[in-house]
């Protein structure tokens, strides 16, 4: 069934998110440049096979009513032939085709779901597939699979989610062709507002982890703490991380009310433990 991590707490680390990052750079470089679309997505998967676990690669093109294969990563030979064209509808490419917006999947092996037929084959546990909208159209999907995760983060979501609408200003037009000016300063303005919101991830999962330490708890505890905290000294969660994270790694002082509260919390955890 599809995977629902709203509640997640997980968070890349600095490390991924740069690997993250230069990936989204790399393609938007080269669709500037008129790079072929198989050459943009070996380059996605060879970027991310680290980061994100990304082992496979389905790029599918709309043609009439059916998909149409363009580019696989990671796929053998002898699944080639399967693959070739897909109606509309049909298994999860398909059906992201259908319904122009995207699906994913956690722990496939064991999902029953006979959409994923096809991506249980390939050896897939972990499977996310996004739509090609160009002018909102659909224009094809790129599907990203790992064989050694189990499930994808909201945060790693997002950013394959960019690597498709990256993939779409070309899918749309004829290949290959450096794509306008324009529609790369706007990709590229959408990367900076990617980057803001991934280093937000980055700070508060560094706090989280402090948290876990300082509090001996576990993420879902810490976090619940940043939350806790966020709340009760009526600042955005971010702005707590920030500051406890000084704090910790620093010794730089807290605000009155939130070093109150942490301290309450310090010396509730330490009497509990007792």
């Amino acid at each position: 069934m599809p995977f629902n991590d709203s509640n997640s707490t997980l968070v890349p680390d600095q490390a991924s998110t740069a690997a993250m990052l230069a990936t989204l750079q790399q393609v938007a470089a080269g669709l500037a440049l008129g790079e072929p679309t198989s050459t943009l997505c070996q380059g996605a998967v060879k970027e991310l096979r680290d980061p994100l676990g990304i082992d496979l690669l389905l790029h599918y093109g709309v043609t009439g009513q059916q998909l149409q294969l363009r580019a696989t990563v990671g796929i053998d030979l002898q699944h080639l032939p399967a693959l070739q064209t897909m109606p509309i509808g049909h298994a999860v490419c398909g059906a992201v085709a259908q319904a122009g917006a995207p699906l994913w999947f956690q722990d496939v092996q064991h999902d029953q779901d006979p959409r994923l037929d096809l991506a249980r084959s390939l050896g897939v546990t972990a499977y996310f597939s996004a739509p090609l909208l160009h002018q909102a159209a659909t224009v094809g999907t790129v599907s990203f699979g790992s064989r050694t995760r189990t499930a994808f983060t909201s945060t790693e979501r997002g950013v394959l989610s960019s690597i498709a609408d990256l993939l779409a200003v070309q899918a749309a037009g004829p290949e290959p062709a450096a794509v306008p000016a324009a529609e790369v300063t706007a990709l590229q303005q959408r990367i900076a507002h990617l980057e803001v919101g991934l280093e937000r991830r980055t700070v508060i999962g560094r706090a989280t982890g402090m948290l876990m330490l300082a509090l001996g708890t576990d993420p879902d505890a810490a976090w619940s703490t940043l939350r806790y905290l966020s709340m009760n000294t009526n600042r955005r969660v971010r702005d707590v991380a920030e500051l406890i994270e000084q704090h910790l790694s620093t010794a730089a002082p807290l605000p009155d009310d939130l070093a109150g509260h942490l301290r309450s919390l310090l010396t509730w955890t330490t009497r509990k433990d007792r």
